[in-house]
């Protein structure tokens, strides 16, 4: 079914959408912000239908950070400041948001989460010759790599903080190979 709308935006309410959306111009905005209303509606015909009866103000967030990351962020999971620009909540109930969306529909979001994972580790950067650096402001998906490392037959020492630099973190090159396999699609 095709549904249209139009929305009236000023300039200034129109930059700041596109700082959150990361969109160069006015186009790219209009783009973003369609896939912005598939998963609006989305959400609204979960409501309709029965599959989306929620109880808790909590639940509505989770549900609508489910169909955003369906609809909008290209089959990735957002990081924890591009939750709070879009939610306006601070890092912290960010943080919280993301890991509650990503246990509560780890089903349905199973493919977006390890693209995600393996967007990290693909973009990783060598480090000396035995490890690479990974750059993640999201403690959670570090943990999801982690958990990933776990579960893989051989063991491998699990990623950790680089000292004295927040938000990066070092993987040694086994590790980070047989990641790169095990997130495949």
């Amino acid at each position: 079914m095709d549904v249209s709308t139009t929305i009236n935006l000023s300039a200034p309410e129109r930059e700041r959408i596109r700082n959150i959306f990361v969109c160069a111009d006015d186009a790219a905005l209009e783009i973003k912000l369609g896939e912005v209303s598939r998963a609006a509606i989305q959400e609204h015909l979960d409501m309709f239908l029965g599959t989306g009866a929620f109880t808790r103000g909590n639940d509505f967030r989770e549900h609508r950070l489910a169909m955003l990351i369906l609809h909008t962020f290209g089959g990735r999971i957002p990081s924890e400041s591009d939750v709070s620009k879009m939610f306006q909540s601070t890092r912290t109930g960010s943080r919280s948001l993301l890991r509650a969306t990503m246990s509560k529909y780890q089903i349905l979001l199973e493919r977006a989460m390890k693209a995600t994972l393996l967007a990290l580790v693909n973009d990783a950067t060598p480090q000396g010759a035995d490890s690479h650096r990974i750059v993640c402001d999201s403690p959670a998906f570090i943990e999801q790599l982690n958990q990933t490392l776990a579960a893989l037959p051989n063991p491998h020492a699990p990623i950790s903080p680089i000292a004295a630099e927040v938000g990066r973190y070092t993987v040694d090159n086994a590790a980070r190979d047989d990641l790169l396999l095990a997130l495949q699609p």
